[in-house]
């Protein structure tokens, strides 16, 4: 089971925004986790939890997503906006994002994009909660 929440509606959940620090992400990150984890039953998360993988993004899935589109370093790791910044890209190929009433089909479209797991690699590069995604999966391989 996956479960992914994107951190910037983090404040909705009791989890507050963490001052910019350099390990402000490891922070939002593992803070998220408990978060959710705290929502489950005990004897739910304790059963299953093996079984779950966290896809916590910061701050938006779309911010994953970047490193598809754009070869400069400071966009392919931004964390804020990412959703408008993906859509500068998408409008070249004819279709966006909307930001406020995401499809699933849209997504669909652009992971089409991700041929290989080398590919998926120098993604996470670019992102480190995407990189703490593709570490849980890891096992699975």
């Amino acid at each position: 089971t996956i479960i992914q929440i994107d951190t910037d509606v983090c404040e909705q959940y009791g989890i507050k925004m963490p001052v910019a620090e350099s390990n402000a992400h490891e922070k939002l990150f593992i803070e998220t986790k408990s978060v959710l984890i705290t929502h489950m039953t005990d004897n739910i998360y304790q059963k299953f939890r093996h079984k779950i993988i966290f896809a916590i993004s910061i701050h938006s899935i779309e911010c994953w997503l970047l490193p598809l589109y754009f070869t400069s370093k400071a966009k392919r790791a931004k964390s804020l906006n990412c959703c408008e910044t993906l859509n500068q890209e998408l409008r070249k190929k004819d279709f966006t994002i909307d930001c406020a009433n995401k499809k699933t089909n849209i997504y669909q479209r652009i992971c089409r994009e991700i041929q290989s797991k080398k590919q998926l690699e120098m993604m996470a590069e670019s992102n480190q909660s995407f990189q703490y995604f593709l570490n849980q999966l890891a096992p699975l391989f």
